[in-house]
């Protein structure tokens, strides 16, 4: 059993370090307003995001920080191994908000290098909703078995890594709101990308639009089946 004065003490340090981020904030936000007048105005009175980014929930990888990007960029939603379940309606909602009330033109899915998600997938069984969450992406695991068979160790993790942010852009392809949004004349665009967290460089791996199929990206991350 954790004792009360274990508690107290573990308390007291997070709200020290709380209280530096707000003191953070505070000059972060006034530094903002004083720099950004026009734009923190805008910002005030709404939002209007070209991107929607889905990425992973790892700490390393907010997406206003790895591409310099300033508030109102880009409308984001974060999951564990960036992943597009067909009936979880955390991920339709943001793309039905995204797609429908936002209308932005591209969505991004950026996967990483070292995901913990994509580890777990190719580990054993979990207890609990993270188990849940892992079997969704252990589906691509199914789908690229063959392929996935015949590597080992870190090259198996890194090919997962890529071929599950390509099946989550194929899954956006049957999308609902992106079907629609395409037979209205939307130019919508999809993108897979990867972060190699050993040096932050975001590659491209693959792209859907409405006039084709997936588009595999010659160059980016490992090579893809055609």
């Amino acid at each position: 059993m954790i004792s009360d004065r274990a508690v107290g003490a573990g308390c007291f340090a997070d709200m020290s370090k709380i209280s530096d981020w707000l003191a953070r904030n505070r000059d972060w936000a006034r530094r903002f307003r004083a720099e950004n007048p026009q734009r923190a105005s805008e910002l005030a009175a709404g939002q209007a995001p070209s991107v929607f980014w889905i990425g992973c929930s790892d700490s390393r990888l907010d997406p206003c920080v790895v591409m310099d990007l300033q508030p109102g960029e880009v409308f984001v939603h974060r999951n564990i191994a960036n992943t597009v379940p067909p009936s979880d309606l955390g991920v339709l909602s943001a793309v039905q908000f995204a797609v429908g009330v936002l209308r932005v033109s591209r969505i991004v899915v950026c996967g990483h290098y070292g995901c913990g998600g994509i580890d777990a997938a190719l580990g054993g069984d979990l207890p609990g909703p993270l188990g849940q969450w892992v079997d969704q992406v252990r589906e691509s695991v199914r789908i690229n078995q063959d392929e996935l068979d015949s590597l080992d160790g870190a090259d198996r993790h890194r090919r997962l890594v890529e071929l599950h942010v390509c099946e989550q852009i194929r899954r956006l392809g049957h999308n609902r709101t992106v079907r629609q949004a395409w037979e209205e004349g939307s130019l919508l665009e999809l993108h897979g990308w990867v972060l190699d967290v050993a040096d932050f460089i975001i590659r491209p791996l693959c792209t859907q639009k409405h006039e084709g199929g997936l588009t595999y990206v010659a160059g980016g991350g490992s090579p893809l089946p055609a």
